[in-house]
């Protein structure tokens, strides 16, 4: 299970920061959901803040970026 937690790091690293912001939102959002973070103040306000801090632009940016960046990555490890 190792190899895609792997692959994603490599993909996080061509991120630029916002991207990287935006992706930490979806991913709590998904995790949150999941019933898998603690509901406590701590996990609700940091994805307030995220939700706050990231627009739709960012998010239909980093889906438009990941293919691209992910054949990258797969003809670096070629």
């Amino acid at each position: 299970m190792s190899m895609p937690r792997e692959y994603i790091k490599a993909l996080v690293d061509l991120l630029t920061d916002e991207q990287v912001e935006a992706l930490r939102v979806i991913l709590e959002s998904i995790v949150r959901r999941a019933g898998e973070t603690p509901q406590g103040k701590g996990a609700e306000a940091g994805l307030e803040e995220g939700y706050a801090a990231v627009s739709e632009a960012n998010l239909r940016e980093v889906e438009a970026a990941l293919p691209a960046q992910a054949e990258a990555v797969l003809r670096e490890g070629s």
